[in-house]
């Protein structure tokens, strides 16, 4: 993205912003899926998924309210027998369509398909660059190679691929060697070390794969990320102009569907009351108690992060500090300690040396 298309977006995402419209949809269109992720934060639940028809009115719904960019994720959305119908769909409404998978699903006659859908972006997770690390994570033996022939098949059509890792103990040291892979193909490639609490609250299982301190810093000085593309979130900037910041784009511009309909600011909130089978998308966006709420939330009602030392390095998560602490208001843990080395990274890079007599 150029510096003047930079800049467009940059203008509508301030805009979105300072009159609460709707401009990013994440939507889950399953829970089910093929691989059994080790750290994933989606607990396999029979919760009820929307019909195809009622898809595809909910698409046009969120096309009448003005959203532009729609992020179809899971579970894994291509166990959906009508997913390509609902990409169609979006296509033809005109969304910027972003598709998260692992890919394993994917042949050449889907790849081919897509490649003539003019998507975002098909984003897809690696866990490691050996096939025995990225296997023991997913817990299906296979799931690298079928991955990486998705990958490279989807370039190779014309597709534009997006890799992510989320980086724990167990592949580390793997890092690099993703890195320089996506170099090879050409393509962006995004690392988190941020795990997710499960949608039931659960964080134990979180401890043994968090990074240590020293390995947070490690890769966090190489600066691995290449992705240099903004996003909404990225945009702080856009949250600056602002006379009240908020500090979160959940519910302001962006929202999540869960498979069942209800809509939340943010996936990750998971227990909400509203509904696309009881409600329409506007009236949920405008009236309901949970967005409201979440907009009333300002830089000024989170005393601890207002006075941080290390806030314009924290991307704080408020649905991980309701699920981890317990309180919308408070800090995001993890958030904190990501931002703490980056801000003591920071200093140590721009101290100035002291003068010798």
């Amino acid at each position: 993205m150029g510096k003047k298309e930079c800049g467009v977006y940059e203008s509508i995402i301030n805009r979105a912003l300072e009159i609460k419209h709707p401009l990013d949809v994440i939507w889950e269109l399953t829970y089910r899926c093929n691989e059994k992720c080790e750290h994933c934060y989606v607990l396999q639940t029979d919760r009820n998924e929307l019909s195809k028809e009622r898809c595809m009115k909910i698409l046009q719904e969120l096309a009448d309210a003005g959203v532009l960019f729609i992020t179809f994720t899971g579970g894994e959305p291509f166990l959906r027998e009508d997913i390509f119908d609902l990409i169609s769909e979006a296509r033809r409404l005109k969304f910027a369509v972003t598709i998260f998978t692992n890919g394993t699903l994917l042949g050449l006659e889907e790849c081919k398909w897509l490649s003539k859908k003019n998507l975002r972006s098909m984003e897809i997770s690696l866990y490691g660059s050996k096939p025995e690390t990225h296997d023991s994570i997913t817990g299906v033996q296979g799931s690298f190679h079928s991955t990486i022939r998705a990958v490279e098949c989807l370039i190779e059509n014309g597709v534009r691929v997006v890799l992510k890792m989320i980086v724990m103990r167990k592949n580390v040291n793997e890092l690099g060697e993703l890195v320089r892979y996506a170099q090879e193909c050409n393509v962006r490639f995004r690392w988190s070390s941020v795990l997710t609490p499960r949608n039931d609250g659960d964080v134990s299982f979180m401890k043994d794969m968090r990074l240590s301190d020293n390995e947070l810093r490690t890769i966090t000085e190489r600066e691995f990320s290449l992705d240099e593309e903004p996003s909404p979130d990225l945009l702080l900037k856009a949250f600056d102009d602002l006379e009240n910041k908020i500090p979160c784009s959940a519910g302001h511009t962006t929202c999540g569907i869960l498979p069942d309909g209800t809509v939340l600011a943010c996936p990750q909130f998971v227990q909400g009351t509203n509904n696309l089978k009881d409600s329409g998308f506007l009236e949920i966006w405008n009236e309901s108690t949970h967005f409201k709420a979440i907009r009333n939330i300002t830089e000024s009602n989170l005393p601890e992060c207002e006075t941080c030392a290390a806030k314009f390095f924290c991307f704080r998560c408020q649905a991980h500090a309701l699920l981890e602490d317990g309180n919308l208001l408070g800090p995001s843990r993890e958030s904190c300690r990501e931002a703490f080395l980056k801000l003591e990274l920071y200093e140590s890079k721009t101290k100035i040396p002291a003068t010798q007599d």
